[in-house]
């Protein structure tokens, strides 16, 4: 949990009331949305709360981004989250979104996975059907429809390791690009002009030097 990280690491978390004060839209959302008054926030209402800090219903938001940002705070067998985790949902959505300016190409991405995903499901489903049918009506496959069934096996787990390939190399170049926008920031800030401030606090530093010696 995130204090059990806190206490490693050596310092305190703020309470949820802090959170609150200091994020007074967040809350808002998370009330509004909250009908159960408990403090917690399913999937689905944590969606819709973030959808109402990001300008309404019609708002454009990573969804596939989000959701997997709920089930990495979420607790074991916990379905809803309290406003510390919803609190840290939205930052790192809020940062994700700021850090990949193409990050709706992302979400197309993983939703064109997730919809090859259950295609493949659905046809590993009917084909134990199938497998069951003939067992139960006690017919032997002939080596024709087993040498089949075998390509369409092996065509399937091609499709599926050329799928995962694709899904990785996605995630290798969301990450590059994060590590050149910190690079660039940092080159930025190397090659930025001496203030006058700077300047005259480098000269006096040098003459304290000398002055000494």
């Amino acid at each position: 949990s995130m204090q059990v990280r806190a206490d490693k690491l050596g310092y305190k978390l703020k309470t949820i009331q802090d959170l609150q004060k200091g994020n007074i839209g967040w809350a808002v959302a998370f009330d509004m949305v909250d009908k159960a008054g408990d403090g917690f926030l399913t999937a689905e209402e944590s969606l819709h709360a973030f959808r109402k800090i990001s300008g309404g219903s019609s708002a454009q938001i990573p969804e596939m981004k989000f959701k997997q940002l709920f089930e990495d705070v979420r607790l074991p067998g916990c379905h809803s989250v309290d406003f510390r985790s919803f609190h840290q949902i939205i930052t790192d959505a809020t940062r994700y979104m700021v850090e990949n300016p193409q990050w709706e190409r992302l979400e197309e991405d993983a939703c064109e996975e997730q919809r090859h995903q259950a295609r493949r499901d659905e046809r590993a489903r009917k084909q134990a059907d199938d497998g069951d049918l003939y067992k139960i009506l006690g017919i032997t496959k002939c080596k024709d429809i087993k040498e089949m069934e075998c390509r369409k096996e092996q065509a399937l787990e091609r499709a599926q390791a050329a799928s995962k390939l694709r899904y990785q190399g996605l995630r290798v170049l969301e990450a590059q690009r994060v590590v050149c926008r910190m690079c660039a920031l940092k080159l930025t800030e190397l090659a930025r002009p001496a203030t006058i401030e700077e300047v005259t606090g480098n000269i006096g530093a040098s003459s304290s030097q000398k002055t000494v010696m």
